[in-house]
C-alpha cells in the first residue's frame, strides 16, 4: 500500500472515530466505494462482512495513536500560560526526556492544581492508554508545535 493510500485510510478512520455525526457516514461511504489494494484504488467494492478482526485491531491502534499525538482536531485546546507551573514543567520534561509517561495521572493533578479545568486535557492525562513521546498534552505544556 502506498503512503498516500495508507494516509487516506487513516484519515477516514480518524474522522469516523472523532466525529460522531459526519465521520461514520464518511467511513461507510469510503468502504462501500473503494478498496485499497497494492496502492491502487478499485471500485466498486464492499468490505467483506464481517470486517476482519485484524483490520479492526489495526484501525483501533492507528486511531489511538493519532488521538495520542493530535488530540481532537475538531476541538483544539487553548492552553493557558498559567498552567505551566514549575511542577507541571518538571513533570513534562522528565516524561519527555525519559520517554516514560507513567506519571501522566500526576501531571493531570498538577495541571488541575495550576487551574486547568479543561476536561479534554485532564481526561487524556488520566487515560490508561499508551502515551508516547509527542503526546499532545505534554507538547502543549512544553510549548512544542
Amino acid at each position: 500500500m502506498t503512503a498516500g493510500a495508507s494516509a487516506l485510510l487513516v484519515a477516514v478512520g480518524v474522522a469516523a472515530a472523532v466525529d460522531g455525526g459526519y465521520g461514520p457516514a464518511l467511513r461507510d461511504a469510503f468502504h462501500a466505494c473503494y478498496y485499497v489494494g497494492g496502492g491502487v484504488f478499485l471500485g466498486p467494492f464492499r468490505w467483506p462482512l464481517p470486517i476482519p478482526a485484524a483490520v479492526e485491531v489495526e484501525r483501533s491502534r492507528q486511531v489511538a495513536l493519532l488521538r495520542e499525538l493530535f488530540g481532537n482536531p475538531f476541538r483544539p485546546v487553548p492552553f493557558a500560560p498559567e498552567w505551566r507551573t514549575d511542577t507541571v514543567l518538571a513533570l513534562a520534561r522528565q516524561m519527555y526526556g525519559a520517554r516514560d509517561f507513567s506519571a501522566m495521572p500526576i501531571l493531570a493533578d498538577a495541571l488541575q492544581d495550576a487551574g486547568c479545568d479543561n476536561d479534554d486535557v485532564l481526561r487524556h492525562c488520566r487515560d490508561k492508554a499508551l502515551h508516547v513521546r509527542g503526546c499532545w498534552v505534554v507538547d502543549l505544556v512544553l510549548g512544542k508545535d
